[in-house]
């Protein structure tokens, strides 16, 4: 059965959409996948009080941040919920949001900076956890 030229033209579509450059992140990523980003840089941050209070930390952060455009209470927010949940929860929740980003530089850009922040902490077992989501989703 052949389908009609609309929906051939539909799933040809789609189909070229599957490789995504997101070369500014406050448009090119979905609200979903901000939110995941979030959660994964705040994590990160607050893993140690170290990292929390560390000024390069938090300018490496806030960029990210800044370029979701992320407000203060939102972070909050994020930090919040996070610190009351199971983390492998939160891990396979973060990986399934991200698992749409298919920009390795991108990727590679949020991993360096996330390892950037867990090394600041130096919390081993954080920057394991950056090296393992990254992994899967790369």
């Amino acid at each position: 059965m052949r389908l009609p030229t609309f929906y051939r033209h539909f799933l040809s579509r789609v189909q070229v959409i599957k490789y995504r450059i997101i070369s500014n992140p406050l448009i090119d990523l979905t609200d979903i996948e901000k939110y995941a980003i979030t959660k994964l840089v705040a994590f990160v941050l607050g893993a140690s009080p170290i990292s929390a209070f560390s000024e390069e930390a938090n300018e490496a952060a806030s960029a990210i941040f800044s370029s979701l455009g992320i407000s203060h209470i939102e972070i909050e927010t994020v930090l919040q919920e996070s610190m009351c949940s199971n983390q492998d929860k939160e891990v396979e929740s973060i990986l399934s949001s991200l698992k749409g980003i298919t920009d390795n530089n991108y990727l590679n850009t949020l991993s360096d900076t996330c390892l950037q922040i867990a090394n600041i902490s130096e919390n081993k077992e954080v920057a394991e956890l950056i090296i393992y989501i990254f992994e899967k989703l790369k």
